[in-house]
């Protein structure tokens, strides 16, 4: 994976790691300092504001329209928060664990800072299958599917196939051995 720390200077870039958390879906985002520019854009009103209440209340709405996973239905993962986490000592990014409810995943779309930059990439990082995968949106191409089952279930999916196969399995075995020949 591509080291976010050194790229995250960039202001139209943005980076994304998508893993999950029991029945919720975590995103560590990695947001340039521009993201405030690109909020003001989208709620005018904020630039003459003094509230830091105000700014909070604007990003969560802010992504919630920018920031949509669908599961394998097509229906929108709710959103729950975002919540900022502490600096590490870097101040040219924000980073904030944004989580929604649900896992099965199935399509992303993040246009998160498009209204600032024609050029903006935002990098999308998540294990499938014990592999890295990354995926990445722009302007051009602004959601993406993640391929085949969805990431978080396919290791279940294998458990209750194998479960499944042994129950038939024993079930197949008792009915034909009582059967008399």
């Amino acid at each position: 994976m591509v080291n976010s720390f050194l790229l995250a200077h960039n202001p139209n870039e943005a980076f994304f790691t998508i893993s999950v958390n029991g029945n919720f879906t975590e995103i560590v985002a990695e947001l340039p300092w521009s993201v405030r520019n690109d909020l003001i854009l989208s709620y005018p009103e904020l630039e003459n504001s003094k509230n830091d209440q105000d700014y909070k209340d604007a990003f969560q709405e802010y992504i919630q329209k920018k920031l949509i996973l669908r599961n394998t239905r097509g229906e929108v993962l709710p959103f729950v928060n975002a919540i900022e986490e502490k600096h590490n000592g870097h101040s040219h990014q924000n980073n904030f664990r944004i989580t929604f409810e649900g896992t099965r995943l199935y399509l992303i779309e993040n246009s998160i800072l498009f209204d600032s930059y024609i050029n903006q990439k935002n990098y999308h990082f998540l294990m499938k299958e014990n592999e890295k995968h990354t995926f990445v949106t722009s302007k051009e191409s602004p959601s993406f599917t993640i391929d085949g089952l969805p990431f978080v279930a396919a290791s279940k999916l294998k458990y209750w196939i194998v479960v499944s196969a042994v129950v038939l399995s024993l079930l197949g075995y008792f009915f034909f051995k009582r059967k008399p020949s």
